[in-house]
């Protein structure tokens, strides 16, 4: 699959890398927030 959009790397990383623990992270009251490989699919399906 090519990917044309940012939404395409979404779900190219899902399927490729279902074991991720931690996809993203960010800074959140002084510690760090990991999200999980699905919680980053679903919140990106939400987006798109």
């Amino acid at each position: 699959m090519e990917e044309k959009r940012i939404f395409d790397i979404l779900t190219t990383y899902v399927q490729k890398r279902p074991d991720q623990d931690c996809a993203l992270a960010k800074k959140e009251n002084g510690a760090w927030r990991k999200y999980s490989i699905q919680e980053y699919g679903a919140n990106g399906q939400k987006l798109g």
